[in-house]
This record gives C-alpha cells, structure tokens and sequence, in this order.
C-alpha cells in the first residue's frame, strides 16, 4: 500500500519553490514589525479543533495564548521576514489520507491532507 500511495502522489508532491536571496533594497527600506494584534487576529482565524501538526500543538491552545507568549510570536516572525528566513520545521509535514468515497482499495477516492504545525514559530 505505501508504494502505492507514493506512486501516486509522487508527481503531485514532487515540486520545489526557488526562494530569491533577501538583499536590502537600495531605498532603505525597512520589513516593518509583525504586530501583536496582527498574530492575535491570524489565530482567531485559525479552524477550531483542526489536525495538529508535527508540533502537536492544537488550534485551541493558541486561542489561550497569554499576551506575553504572543507579543514573542510577533517577534519571530518579525525576525523570520526580516532575516529572509523559514525556518526548517516549516518544511516538513505529515501526510495523512481520508477517505472519500467508493471503491477503498482505489487510492483515487482519498484525499491527501499534509496538516502544517499551528505553531510555526520553532526552528
């Protein structure tokens, strides 16, 4: 079965995105801050009870987040974009298959779901 979930997916899968070097613009510009409101009002957009990632972080424990831990989130990720940086555990998923509907030895009738971590604060 393994093999043929990577069969099938291989050529799905099988892609890379090719990010350009950051390198300081000539006018000065600055990346400006990720707010605090910013992150708090991305969580709140986050689907309730929703897959964990690999971090195993559920959306409901972000939802709880105290002001201290999301004003360090909005640090982060202000860093991240201003150092042109992903971190590496943002690259790495975990493929679950649902099933859909028909034939269950079909592999055409599941859907592939690759839940990303809710926190993707972590390097």
């Amino acid at each position: 079965m393994e093999k043929v979930i990577y069969d099938f997916h291989i050529d799905l899968l099988d892609s890379h995105v090719h990010l350009l070097p950051c390198h300081l613009r000539e006018d000065g510009y600055v990346i400006p801050s990720v707010l605090p409101s910013e992150v708090r009002h991305a969580i709140k957009l986050v689907k309730n009870r929703a897959a964990p990632g690999l971090d195993r972080i559920r959306s409901e424990h972000l939802k709880n987040l105290p002001p201290a831990l999301v004003n360090t989130l909005a640090r982060l990720f202000t860093r991240y974009l201003s150092e042109c940086k992903v971190p590496t555990r943002w690259e790495t998923s975990r493929a679950v298959l649902r099933y859909k509907r028909g034939d269950l030895q079909d592999i055409r009738n599941y859907r592939h779901i690759c839940p990303k971590s809710t926190n993707s604060s972590r390097e």
